[in-house]
């Protein structure tokens, strides 16, 4: 049996918190939390159109300025231009049009460099769509003719199951999935980048996947998640964020 809040020597704790602990509580750790929206995707590619990347301890908040950016996916053509014209208006949409969006950016080596400078290689990155994650981040990699650092990407699913070890009893993947819903309160209209929020003259927008503020929202249900079902991670409560954006 293990002290709650020390990782043990089971399961995937050592997989996900490996190297990076250093008796550091958990509510201070730092998760990087990576969400892209994809023009198109297929069983073994994602082709990014929006990046989000958030530095974030559950005691701290955010460390620094939340990483935001369009992306153009390159000249899509025949079925998978229209491929990518139902992901923008699909259900729930992107509402990112995969051609002549002046706000989609060209230069792949500054959004490269702008995510290794967020991102350190042998970092936790947590995201909602682990393989997409990936795929998008490969993608980038190949249009500047690099490697892809980036092979430690976990799913937010993961990191409940291994909260639940640290508190001496493992959550099984319903369970972990149950817990997960949470996260859909914390998707706040206000926290969606500028194009989603004010560009996007539509009744529904806040129905339209928004990369930055699905970050937000899983960072802000981390706190959540903590305070409600792994209380025994932390000395005191974290600050929960629905007071803000009520």
């Amino acid at each position: 049996q293990h002290t709650p809040g020390t990782p043990p020597q089971q399961g995937r704790v050592p997989m996900i918190f490996g190297g990076i602990w250093g008796g550091v509580e958990i509510d201070m750790l730092h998760f990087y939390v990576v969400d892209f929206e994809a023009a198109i995707s297929g069983s073994d590619y994602a082709i990014p159109t929006e990046v989000a990347v958030a530095k974030y301890s559950m005691r701290c908040g955010f460390d620094c300025s939340l990483y935001h950016e369009f992306i153009h996916p390159g000249r899509l053509d025949g079925e998978m231009a229209a491929r990518a014209q139902f992901i923008t208006m699909c259900q729930p949409p992107t509402g990112i049009p995969y051609k002549n969006f002046s706000l989609a950016n060209y230069d792949y080596y500054a959004i490269w460099q702008e995510i290794n400078e967020q991102l350190p290689p042998d970092t936790l990155i947590i995201a909602k769509a682990p393989k997409v994650e990936y795929q998008c981040l490969a993608w980038l990699a190949a249009q500047v003719d690099e490697p892809n650092p980036y092979t430690r990407i976990f799913d937010f699913k993961d990191l409940v199951i291994v909260m639940s070890e640290l508190c001496g009893e493992r959550a099984t993947s319903d369970q972990a999935d149950e817990i997960l819903k949470s996260c859909k309160s914390f998707l706040y209209p206000d926290t969606r980048c500028h194009y989603h929020y004010d560009l996007l003259d539509d009744p529904d927008g806040h129905l339209f996947h928004c990369a930055r503020r699905d970050v937000m929202a899983y960072c802000y249900a981390l706190n959540h998640i903590v305070n409600k079902h792994f209380s025994k991670l932390v000395t005191e409560p974290l600050v929960e964020q629905d007071v803000l954006h009520s």
